[in-house]
């Protein structure tokens, strides 16, 4: 997940700043957050449904 968003980056960084991917690129980087604040506290041995879960308790719309 970690190489997905980091090479989505890569590819926004390579795109017009006043363009449409700005936008893509905070929403991108807001949804990035979420995730990792809903994985801090979870161990290796969680499940996805908790990781899920906690996701979801805290998510809030990337926009």
């Amino acid at each position: 997940m970690e190489r997905l968003v980091a090479n989505y980056r890569t590819l926004l960084q390579q795109v017009d700043v006043g363009g449409p991917a700005q936008s893509a690129r905070a929403k991108a980087a807001a949804l990035t957050k979420q995730v990792l604040d809903a994985l801090e506290g979870l161990d290796e041995e969680s499940s996805a449904a908790e990781a899920v879960a906690s996701w979801r308790a805290g998510s809030r719309p990337p926009c």
